[in-house]
C-alpha cells in the first residue's frame, strides 16, 4: 500500500474544507471550479487531480460531512452513561453549532447533481446515517439480550429521526419566528426532556418485542 504524502493529503482536505464552506453557500449550481480553485489558492487542474470534476467533488464532500459527523457521535458515546444522554448530546452539540448539520442536510436535499463517475465511487458514500452504529451498539449493550439485526436498526433508525426533528428545528434560522407562532417555544431543557422521554419509548418499546415478560419487568425498574 502507498502512502501519500503529507503536503497532497493536506491540500486534498484542504480543498474539501472549502468547498463544504461554497457549495452550502451557493450550492451546486452557483458554485464553479475556478471559483473553489482561487478560494483555496490551488490551480484546477489539483482539483481534477484529486477529484476529476466539480460533481465528484461534491458527492466527496457530502462523503466529507458525513465522517465528520460519524466521529463526532463516536467521541460523544464515549462520554455518555446512557442511549438516553448520547441523543441528547449530540442534540446540544448541533444546537450550539449547526452549520455541519445544515451543510449536510442541504447538500443530500440538492437536486441534479450527476452522481460520482465509477473510478470515485470507493464506498465512501453511505446510505445509512452517520453515528448508526454506534447509537446500535450502545443500545444492543443497554438492553443485554438477544437482539435480531433488523429490530435494533429499526429502533436505532427511529432514534435517529427523533434527533433529526430537533436538530432541524433547532437548526432553522427561523426557529424563534416558527416556535413563536406555533407556540412551541420549548427551552433547551424541556427539549431535553421530550428526547429523553422518547428514546426511552422506543427503548422500552423494543424491550416489549423481543425480550420474554419476565425479563421486562427486571428491566422496566431502570427506566
Amino acid at each position: 500500500m502507498s502512502i501519500k504524502p503529507v503536503a497532497k493529503i493536506e491540500t486534498k482536505d484542504h480543498i474539501l474544507n472549502v468547498a463544504t464552506y461554497l457549495f452550502s453557500t451557493y450550492g451546486f449550481e452557483g458554485t464553479s471550479v475556478r471559483q473553489l480553485a482561487e478560494r483555496a489558492g490551488v490551480n484546477i487542474a489539483a482539483i481534477n487531480y484529486y477529484f476529476g470534476s466539480k460533481h465528484n467533488l461534491y458527492w466527496a464532500v457530502v462523503a466529507y460531512s458525513h465522517n465528520m459527523i460519524n466521529d463526532i457521535i463516536g467521541e460523544l458515546a464515549q462520554n455518555s452513561q446512557s442511549i438516553e444522554e448520547l441523543i441528547v448530546n449530540i442534540f446540544q452539540t448541533v444546537a450550539q453549532d449547526p452549520t455541519l448539520y445544515r451543510v449536510t442536510m442541504r447538500m443530500m436535499l440538492t437536486e441534479d447533481v450527476p452522481d460520482p463517475d465509477p473510478e470515485y465511487q470507493d464506498g465512501s458514500l453511505q446510505a445509512a446515517p452517520p453515528g448508526i452504529d454506534t447509537i446500535s451498539e450502545i443500545l444492543r449493550r443497554e438492553i443485554k439480550g438477544e437482539i435480531k439485526k433488523e429490530d435494533l436498526y429499526w429502533a436505532a433508525r427511529s432514534m435517529f429521526g427523533v434527533l433529526c426533528f430537533w436538530c432541524t428545528r433547532f437548526s432553522s434560522t427561523k426557529q424563534s419566528m416558527l416556535a413563536k407562532n406555533n407556540k412551541l417555544d420549548l427551552s433547551i431543557e424541556e427539549v431535553h426532556g421530550e428526547i429523553k422521554r422518547t428514546i426511552s419509548a422506543i427503548k422500552y418499546f423494543l424491550i416489549q418485542t423481543i425480550i420474554p415478560e419476565d425479563e421486562i419487568s427486571q428491566k422496566k425498574k431502570k427506566f
